[in-house]
C-alpha cells in the first residue's frame, strides 16, 4: 500500500499496416497512455481521468479527499464516484483480511518519508508504529449515498487512495471509451492497464518483467486488466537490509517476503489494482481464498528464477 506503482507491464508491439495511435500524458502523479485505433481516444481518457484525479489527489487542497481529512467529523460533499471508491476499498479491506486498508494514510506517509527523504529512524519502534496503526480505522470511515456525503467519524483514519484510484479510474476510462463506440484500446495508468477487446485481429500482448529487465512471462489479454505489484525499483536500504516499499497495514512496517513480483489479471482494473498488493502482502494463501470464493483471476508469482501461476 502506498505505493508507487511499478512498470513492469510492457507492449509488444505487432507489425501491421495500420499502426493504432499511440499518445502519452503526466497524469496523478505517473504517466496516461493511451493506444488506440481511433484518434480521438486518448482525448477522451484524459479528460475523464483528468476530472477524476481531482477528486483522489489528497495531496491537492482542492480535491474531496484532502477535504474529508482536514474536516474530521463533518459530513462532506462528494462525488459519485468517490462514494464508489470508498465502498468498494471497504468490501475489500474486509476480504483481502486488512491487507489493503485505505485509512491508514498517517502510517503511509510516515513510510514514504523514510524511503524519499532516507529518514534515519528505527524501524522497528514499536511506540512510533503502534501509535501510527491506531490512527487508521476503516470503520471510522462512512459514506451516505442519498445525501452524496462522506464523513471521516473522529481522528482515527486518514484516507490514502494509492492502492485503488488508479485502478478504478482506468476501468472508468474504459467505460467512456465504450459510450464513445471505441471497442478496442490500451490504457495504462502508472502500470495499472486495461486490454479493450484486440490489438488489430490478435490479442494484446504484455510481458512480465524480471529482475534483470528481462520478460519472464508474455500473456496475451482481451478485455481484461493487467497490474504488478513488486520490488524491482523501488525500496530502503538500513543497516545493510533492503526493506520493501510496500507495507503491511496490519504489521505497520515494511513487507517481508521472497516474491519478485506479483501480476494479477481481473475483470477490471480496480480489483487488479488492490490484489495485485494485497497478494504481495498476504502471498499465496490469499490468492488462492479468493480464487476459489469464485474471483476470476490469473496471477502469477516471480521469485528469483521461479514463475508460477495461480487461478
Amino acid at each position: 500500500m502506498s505505493k508507487r506503482l511499478l512498470i513492469f507491464l510492457f507492449l509488444f508491439a505487432v507489425s501491421c499496416s495500420n499502426p493504432p495511435y499511440r499518445e502519452r500524458f503526466v497524469l496523478a502523479g505517473t504517466y496516461l497512455e493511451v493506444i488506440a485505433f481511433d484518434k480521438d481516444a486518448a482525448k477522451v481518457v484524459y479528460q475523464k481521468l483528468k476530472k477524476l484525479d481531482n477528486i483522489f489527489n489528497k495531496y491537492s487542497s482542492d480535491s474531496q479527499v484532502y477535504q474529508l481529512n482536514h474536516n474530521i467529523g463533518r459530513e462532506v460533499e462528494v462525488a459519485e464516484e468517490l462514494i464508489e471508491v470508498i465502498e468498494t476499498a471497504i468490501k475489500y479491506q474486509q476480504l483481502t483480511r486488512g491487507a489493503f486498508d485505505i485509512s491508514k494514510g498517517y502510517l503511509y506517509d510516515f513510510w514514504k518519508k523514510v524511503t524519499q527523504d532516507k529518514k534515519d529512524t528505527n524501524l522497528f519502534d514499536s511506540a512510533e508504529i503502534e501509535e501510527l496503526k491506531k490512527r487508521g480505522d476503516i470503520s471510522r470511515v462512512k459514506v451516505d449515498p442519498e445525501k452524496k456525503t462522506a464523513i471521516i467519524d473522529g481522528k482515527g483514519a486518514n484516507l490514502d487512495l494509492s492502492g485503488i484510484a488508479k485502478g478504478y479510474m482506468v476501468d472508468q476510462a474504459i467505460k467512456e471509451l465504450k459510450k464513445h463506440g471505441i471497442d478496442n484500446a490500451l490504457v495504462n495508468l502508472g502500470g495499472e492497464m486495461y486490454c479493450l477487446g484486440r490489438n488489430q485481429d490478435k490479442p494484446w500482448r504484455v510481458g512480465i518483467r524480471g529482475p534483470l529487465g528481462d520478460v519472464v512471462q508474455t500473456i496475451e489479454v482481451v478485455d481484461k486488466a493487467v497490474a504488478t505489484s513488486g520490488n524491482y525499483e523501488q525500496f530502503y536500504k538500513k543497516g545493510g537490509k533492503v526493506y520493501s516499499h510496500l507495507i503491511d497495514p496490519a504489521q505497520g512496517r515494511p513487507v517481508k517476503n521472497k516474491f519478485l513480483s506479483i501480476t494479477v489479471i481481473a475483470e477490471k482494473s480496480v480489483e487488479a489494482d488492490i490484489l495485485a498488493t494485497a497478494f504481495f502482502i498476504r502471498g499465496k494463501e490469499l490468492a488462492r481464498e479468493i480464487i476459489e470464493k469464485g474471483s476470476s483471476l490469473t496471477v502469477y508469482f516471480v521469485t528469483k528464477g521461479k514463475i508460477e501461476k495461480i487461478n
